[in-house]
């Protein structure tokens, strides 16, 4: 009653009182408080993390699960993966889905656990029928790849197929991928638009690529050169080499704008740093069309850019691997 009204403090003498007396539910809710700057315009971590572990504890399963996370990302308390998955599982073993999907990719990882791929299925399944999406995408996978389980792809696609629905991004991209390849799926270009789109739409760069793509080459819509290059930049700015290739063609030849060269030129000069052999072939042939000193803004730019992100630069002048 008293945070709905804004008295932080007088909720927080409240909640103490409760929470000497043993109160769970208390020891968390006051563990939120001090994790709130609300209180004297700052965080109190040392009883932020007391409250919390009392909670914890006490067999609150919220507690639980923030402390385990706590532990994982080193948030207000030392790092310790032990501790982390030790959290998890008591979470995990009350119910708690985020919990036990969250020990399955530390099983699989080997991660404060000794790794257990068997052990990593089991959590991922429990997840799973908690309707869990990134449970269900990984659960998904085993299936298809027969990793640590039987194969059985219609049973993985299934998986997936839920995961795409509970809005997974790389679930989404995987239905796209699969409706495109048409191999263990009909082969449908309005479907696998559909979710490279849906999937593109939070963020995902291999979907926002392919959904570019498919624009371009008018697969599953009519050819359209401005959305492809709507998509194309917006993953070539999440660093995806092919993107930045394409990005940098589409600038050169003035497919969906105007053309711009010299912004051609630095596009295409990042994804040749990373190895994209196509890319530095193109990207000498359009410098040439620079002036010196577009030239020299170009090479500024992109000294800035791998400064900035040192792991662009993974080549020069090797093939592309990818």
């Amino acid at each position: 009653m008293y945070i709905k009204t804004g008295d932080v403090k007088q909720a927080r003498d409240w909640l103490e009182k409760a929470a000497l007396q043993n109160d769970r539910d208390a020891q968390y809710n006051l563990s939120l408080i001090y994790a709130d700057n609300r209180l004297d315009g700052d965080t109190d971590n040392q009883k932020l993390i007391e409250w919390l572990t009392k909670a914890a504890e006490n067999k609150h399963r919220d507690a639980q699960f923030n402390l385990g996370t706590r532990y994982l990302q080193g948030n207000g308390i030392e790092k310790n993966l032990e501790k982390a998955a030790y959290w998890f599982t008591a979470a995990a073993n009350q119910g708690d889905a985020a919990a036990q999907f969250n020990l399955g990719l530390m099983y699989e990882g080997g991660e404060g656990v000794t790794k257990d791929i068997g052990k990593a299925i089991e959590w991922y399944r429990k997840a799973a029928e908690q309707n869990e999406a990134g449970a269900q995408y990984n659960l998904g996978i085993k299936y298809v790849l027969g990793e640590g389980i039987e194969q059985d792809t219609d049973k993985g696609i299934e998986w997936v197929s839920k995961a795409a629905e509970n809005k997974n991004p790389a679930a989404q991209y995987m239905m796209a991928y699969l409706f495109n390849q048409g191999s263990d799926l009909p082969h449908d270009p309005t479907l696998a638009l559909y979710w490279y789109k849906a999937s593109a739409e939070q963020g995902y760069p291999e979907a926002q690529y392919n959904l570019a793509m498919m624009f371009a080459k008018g697969e599953g819509v009519e050819q359209d050169y401005k959305e492809s290059l709507f998509w194309v930049r917006k993953a070539a700015q999440a660093n995806h080499i092919n993107a930045q290739y394409s990005l940098g063609t589409f600038l050169a030849k003035g497919l969906g704008t105007t053309k711009n060269l010299p912004e051609a030129a630095f596009w295409l000069s990042l994804a040749a740093a990373k190895g994209e052999q196509h890319a530095i072939e193109n990207r000498d042939v359009v410098m040439e069309m620079l002036s010196t000193a577009e030239q020299d803004d170009v090479k500024k730019r992109i000294d800035v850019e791998l400064a900035k992100n040192p792991s662009n630069n993974t080549s020069t002048s090797s093939t592309n691997s990818q």
